[in-house]
């Protein structure tokens, strides 16, 4: 994979970075998202998850192996 978004299908994006996720979100047009293997853990995923609450038009986030969780406290 190179730099950057990549296409995954009409109004898709795969997002490749932390920041593009949130870009992606706030962006509000892509009916799918997937993120990949995102150290998102506890902390990092909250602004996506804002950023989401306000998304009208994703009807697909899909998220793999990108470390959501409580984290050791």
């Amino acid at each position: 994979m190179g730099g950057g978004e990549e296409t995954l299908s009409k109004g898709g994006s795969l997002a490749l970075t932390h920041h593009k996720l949130i870009e992606l979100l706030q962006e509000d047009i892509k009916e799918e998202i997937t993120a990949w293997k995102l150290p998102l853990g506890d902390k990092l995923w909250l602004p996506a998850a804002e950023a989401l609450k306000a998304n009208t038009k994703c009807r697909r986030l899909t998220i793999y192996e990108c470390d959501i969780g409580a984290g050791e406290r």
